[in-house]
């Protein structure tokens, strides 16, 4: 038994697996209260311990935030869940009582969304300690809803934590200026998006080699490789394509813990959904965008970098500029001028973003 501020162990846990030992128990710090700590948060999401507390700073300063980030699986209604479930562990002495109230908007269900905010005005004993509402973007237009039926103000309401598709933020500046929400942005290329794929592969790693008992390297430099594939190809979107079209940590997580299972895993995986994606994306990007940037082929940092003994690179479909007709788009205009749908076009939101953006790239590693 190790307690906090012991010396370190002579061995790694590894060591510890001998005889009749096949598990190694782990107990964190403030995990007495129903919905655990910030360390079995940071453990469970697998979010670096100080974005946690940065959102849960940001909730109990402002008591409104919005994720907000591309459609898909970047996680913001599973955070918003686990945000509000810790903010009710913090509190304690009242945690069991506390009620959490979670409303998905649809496109048919308006007047159910302006009932619910009604009922925040009236009945302040009944009323929730946090509120989910989830697809705000959903909403015909979210700041004149809060405006004309939500009365009560941020210190005296619940706490909300809302979800929104990025593209989708026209009225970000009054939702901030007048009723007090904040952004936290979940992207793919920013944490705790961009690092999730490897600290998820990486657990899913270190279980096999607890159940077995054995250090896999071939396997852990494949895990390692898969985890920067999913970068490399996001910075090849990042460059060509719209932001919302890059690749999702979802889209690797099924990667086997067998070195010959997860190279047919990959070359499936690259063929038949990389492969395709990418050159809608791209195609849509061009059209959109024109050219942005050189044309540097995805494959090449693969092939350098192939983690496998044998080389199976035939085998991969190669994305070639002319099956997108590159030459044939003009130099890209800017980005500014272009007012289509998947723009956002409020700047004092695109300023808040970058620098929400930079504050994270300064506090977390890419992996």
């Amino acid at each position: 038994n190790r307690k906090v501020k012991d010396v370190n162990p002579e061995l790694l846990p590894y060591g510890y697996l001998v005889g009749d030992v096949d598990s190694i128990s782990i107990v964190l710090k403030n995990t007495s209260t129903a919905g655990g700590g910030l360390d079995a948060f940071a453990l469970e999401t697998l979010t670096p311990k100080s974005i946690v507390q940065r959102y849960i700073s940001m909730l109990q300063d402002h008591r409104r935030v919005i994720l907000s980030g591309p459609s898909g699986s970047t996680g913001k209604t599973y955070m918003a869940l686990k945000l509000a479930k810790l903010l009710m562990s913090l509190n304690a002495k009242e945690a069991e009582t506390l009620k959490m109230e979670h409303f998905e908007l649809s496109k048919t269900n308006h007047e159910d969304f302006v009932d619910l905010i009604q009922r925040v005005n009236v009945d302040a004993e009944r009323m929730p300690f946090v509120m989910i509402l989830d697809n705000l973007h959903l909403a015909s237009n979210v700041d004149l809803i809060l405006s004309q039926n939500l009365a009560v103000g941020p210190e005296a309401g619940p706490f909300i934590i809302g979800t929104m598709i990025q593209s989708s933020s026209n009225n970000s500046t009054n939702l901030q200026l007048k009723h007090n929400f904040r952004w936290i942005l979940c992207a793919n290329h920013i944490e705790p998006v961009r690092g999730l794929l490897s600290r998820f592969l990486k657990k899913k790693l270190l279980t096999l080699e607890a159940e077995t008992r054995q250090f896999n390297p071939e396997l852990a430099k494949i895990v390692d490789w898969v985890s920067k594939v999913l970068l490399s190809i996001n910075k090849f979107l990042e460059t060509h394509c719209n932001p919302e079209s890059t690749l999702s940590p979802t889209t690797f997580m099924s990667c086997p813990m067998d070195a010959h299972e997860a190279k047919l895993w990959f070359l499936n995986l690259w063929n038949l959904t990389i492969v395709p994606h990418t050159l809608d994306a791209v195609t849509e990007g061009l059209q959109a965008f024109g050219r942005r940037g050189a044309w540097e082929d995805p494959l090449q940092a693969l092939q350098e970098s192939w983690p496998w003994a044998h080389h199976d690179l035939a085998e991969l479909v190669r994305i070639r500029p002319e099956d997108v007709a590159f030459e044939s788009y003009p130099l890209a205009r800017p980005v500014s001028g272009h007012s289509g749908d998947n723009c956002l076009d409020d700047p004092l939101f695109n300023m808040l973003m970058t620098l929400q953006e930079a504050a994270t790239n300064q506090t977390s590693p890419d992996l």
